[in-house]
């Protein structure tokens, strides 16, 4: 449920999606204005649980080791169900296909 902590939890994780959470911001204030009896009805999904198994040679830049160890500097990964649902598709395809 989007509740004012999940809301400062966006504003607060926004140097990590700069182009979109801002603007989802903007949508969540808007929709919570608009629809107030809906209020209790509106959540929030984040697609990034499809990048959780990413290996480590792939969230590691090629950078110094130190900024991913002293600031956390690595690759999370977005559009998440996107990646997994072309990756469905193709395996479909590939089965299609022999």
């Amino acid at each position: 449920m989007i509740d004012e902590s999940v809301i400062q939890g966006i504003k607060d994780s926004a140097s990590f999606a700069p182009l979109h959470n801002p603007a989802h911001l903007i949508g969540i204030a808007e929709a919570l204005k608009s629809f107030p009896q809906l209020k209790d009805k509106n959540v929030a999904v984040f697609d990034t649980a499809f990048h959780q198994t990413m290996p480590e040679e792939s969230y590691l830049y090629a950078l110094p080791y130190s900024l991913y160890k002293e600031h956390g500097v690595r690759r999370y990964g977005a559009h998440g169900t996107s990646h997994f649902y072309v990756t469905q598709e193709a395996a479909k395809s590939t089965e299609q296909t022999g």
